[in-house]
């Protein structure tokens, strides 16, 4: 979780992203942990002009299908402001430190607050690598799952 031991959120608030779904893509282990999530852009992404960014692999078109069909184009989730140091700490956490071995890319996606009154902001989420995503999402555990929904 995020919210560990060693993570300080500045702040945390319930957001969508559109034209993302959340994947199971980055293969676990089997059979207790069969995947782990990341964010996948869905095809509508691609036709949005917000998907311009500079890491040049988000323009890629994923290979990677959902367990079940999806119904809507987007994300439910946690928009968390962290400092530059907990960041390295989630990023390091994510194997984001080992280089071209990383599981996980950083991609630029729109976050839209729950709360109306407060603007999309433009974060960082993690997409699994091409070289690490599996073509067919498994059934998350249910550990896992508990742990997201945390």
């Amino acid at each position: 979780s995020v919210c560990g031991k060693n993570i300080h959120p500045i702040r945390m608030e319930p957001c969508i992203i559109y034209n993302c779904r959340l994947a199971f893509n980055l293969s676990g282990f089997p059979p207790v942990e069969p995947a782990m999530g990341s964010l996948e852009p869905l095809p509508s992404f691609y036709e949005k002009n917000d998907a311009k960014t500079d890491h040049p692999s988000i323009l890629k078109r994923s290979e990677s299908k959902p367990l079940l069909a999806y119904g809507k184009q987007e994300c439910h989730g946690a928009l968390i402001k962290l400092s530059a140091h907990d960041y390295e700490l989630v990023y390091r956490s994510e194997g984001g430190d080992q280089g071209a071995l990383c599981s996980y890319e950083e991609i630029i996606v729109v976050c839209v607050p729950y709360d109306k009154s407060r603007a999309p902001v433009r974060a960082v989420g993690f997409r699994v690598r091409e070289h690490a995503r599996i073509e067919q999402d498994p059934c998350p555990s249910k550990r896992y799952m508990d742990i997201i929904r945390e």
